[in-house]
């Protein structure tokens, strides 16, 4: 009886486990990777989901709800863009937030209903709907000075808002 890894490289693994007489195997996919990022992810920032680092970048699931993990780096007026290949509901930018992310702002598209939003830890700030958007080739930007937030997908400016006192003005990077 035990648990036995007949294999650790990257790729797919088989866990043999035996209990009694009763032998199973299970098939586990390993992953390794790096992304072409200034911003660094790690392990310690993740909130919620499974992240994983993969050859094609940085994959995040999570089979309800929102996945959340964080970068180390923070800022307060900058430029950021993500390339996304969807395979899920939406994809998101977390920026300015606090470390437990009870203060914090995300920039998403979501492929089901077709709109780019910006919504806090407070609700919906913003939204926009928009067409014709292919998920395996979606390219979300934020930029921020001061107050003014600006979210842009695939080139185009899909929201352009100031926000109040309530949000914080700088904080941590972070995807969703």
């Amino acid at each position: 009886t035990g648990v036995f890894v007949t294999s650790k490289s990257v790729g797919e693994t088989k866990l043999t486990a035996s209990v009694s007489n009763i032998t199973k195997e299970i098939l586990i996919k390993v992953s390794s990777g790096s992304i072409n990022s200034d911003i660094k992810f790690n392990k310690s920032g993740i909130k919620s989901g499974d992240w994983l680092m993969t050859s094609e970048g940085l994959i995040g699931e999570k089979v309800a709800g929102d996945g959340f993990i964080l970068s180390n780096d923070t800022g307060s007026n900058f430029h950021l863009t993500a390339n996304v290949k969807l395979e899920a509901v939406a994809a998101s930018i977390v920026f300015r937030s606090n470390e437990d992310m009870t203060n914090f702002v995300v920039a998403n598209y979501d492929n089901n209903e077709h709109i780019v939003k910006l919504w806090s830890h407070l609700g919906v700030i913003a939204t926009k709907g928009v067409n014709n958007v292919n998920p395996d080739e979606i390219v979300l930007s934020v930029k921020t000075n001061d107050n003014n937030v600006s979210v842009s997908l695939n080139g185009e400016e899909c929201i352009n808002v100031n926000l109040g006192d309530e949000y914080l003005n700088s904080g941590y990077y972070g995807l969703n």
